[in-house]
């Protein structure tokens, strides 16, 4: 990528010094942090940080060896530590707080942080296995040392939690940039990230010039390039037949915005297709819409999150409202798509209520059908009134994928 990753720039900072900031944050009061490679490089950044510094001159040997170099610079009573590559750089402190707590309250060997159930970065790990990480070899997989640990070595513990899996609801634990591209989407990332954070900044607080520059630049932070969107279904590992789903009502809430772009108020047509595409990520896990909500909300997309986390069910402030908004769009167009079919509202009705047929909780599921097709014929009426047209002259019979 032309330089060190610790030195890579990501808005304002460096890689290495978002990270030191991020663990600072989270009241980490002992930093290490290893170099190998091109180390007189990261040295006079390190030299203002709060930080230690672990050489490894045998960094050739792979990454467990800086693991292990990072570990034996440990105090020998250190109850817990955490491992975090400087792959992944935009790992919040709100993650780290979180997982130091369940610390507290489990006592684990290994704690890994997940989003939508996957595993991500950093694992914290007891300080009981300082000692075995000490002994180990260079050569050695880190993935494969925790695996042996906590499936029955002897290391002192007498209770069966020897694991833990906390779910963060956090794609940053996620993003790794093990290329050129993936850097320049967690330099997108981290843009929007960063223009929240100066949002929300008190007024009374000076704020530094760089990050008032960067929230005036993101002021539509939440219209970002649709292989972003599509990646981030890859990324939380989204089944086909979701990902299909959300490129067709991608496709139709794009086409009912730019039919309505030219009457006031205009819409983000951007946001529109951007929520469409990624309104079904978390479709695998319960309450789906809120979570995928929280995801975007935590990643800098707030606006983002919160079309996204109403196309179940619409916000009681959307539903009086005489003008059409990005919300209502993607609503409707969720409810006007069948898999990746687009069938009008009185077939997805029926496919709906078939879904339910004989299910013993049926009555309060058929009423929750109602209720959302109401909503949507209600939004269908707006639409039509003020197109003056109806929906089929402006809907194509089947819709394209936005990509």
């Amino acid at each position: 990528m032309g330089t060190s990753k610790p030195l890579l720039p990501l808005g304002p900072m460096t890689v290495i010094e978002r990270l030191v900031d991020s663990v600072s944050r989270a009241g980490v009061d002992d930093i290490v942090v290893v170099t190998g490679h091109k180390a007189d490089r990261l040295t006079p950044v390190l030299s203002g940080l709060p930080v230690r510094v672990a050489h490894n001159a045998g960094y050739d040997a792979g990454m467990f060896s800086s693991v292990r170099t990072g570990a034996a610079a440990l105090d020998d009573h250190t109850k817990a530590f955490f491992i975090l590559p400087a792959d992944y750089p935009l790992v919040r402190s709100q993650v780290l707080n979180r997982l130091i707590e369940a610390s507290r309250e489990e006592d684990c060997l290994l704690i890994h942080p997940t989003c939508c159930g996957l595993r991500g970065h950093p694992p914290l790990l007891s300080g009981r296995l300082r000692e075995p990480l000490l002994k180990a070899r260079n050569d050695d997989i880190l993935r494969d040392f925790l695996q042996r640990r906590v499936s029955g070595s002897g290391v002192g513990i007498t209770n069966n939690e020897v694991e833990l899996e906390v779910e963060v609801e956090d794609l940053t634990i996620l993003l790794d940039m093990d290329a050129p591209e993936d850097f320049q989407r967690i330099r997108r990332f981290a843009a929007a990230l960063d223009a929240t954070a100066a949002k929300t900044t008190d007024e009374r607080q000076p704020v530094p010039a760089t990050a008032t520059v960067i929230a005036t630049a993101l002021d539509r932070a939440d219209s970002f390039p649709v292989e972003d969107a599509e990646y981030l279904l890859q990324l939380v590992e989204a089944p086909d037949r979701v990902v299909r789903h959300c490129r067709a009502v991608a496709a139709v809430a794009e086409t009912l915005a730019r039919a309505l772009e030219p009457r006031p108020p205009s819409l983000d047509v951007d946001l529109v297709r951007t929520a469409g595409l990624l309104h079904d990520m978390a479709r695998k896990h319960p309450r789906h819409a809120v979570l995928a909500e929280r995801l975007l909300a935590n990643l800098g997309f707030a606006r983002l999150g919160a079309v996204v986390g109403a196309h179940m069910v619409q916000p009681h402030e959307q539903i009086g409202l005489s003008q059409i908004t990005e919300e209502q769009l993607v609503y409707l167009a969720d409810k006007l798509v069948a898999d990746d079919e687009l069938v009008g509202l009185e077939e997805r009705k029926k496919r709906a209520l078939q879904k339910w047929h004989g299910d013993p909780t049926s009555p309060q599921a058929l009423e929750t059908i109602e209720s959302r097709m109401r909503g949507a014929h209600l939004i269908l009426t707006k639409l039509e009134t003020v197109l003056g047209r109806p929906l089929e002259e402006i809907l194509p019979r089947q819709p394209h994928p936005s990509t």
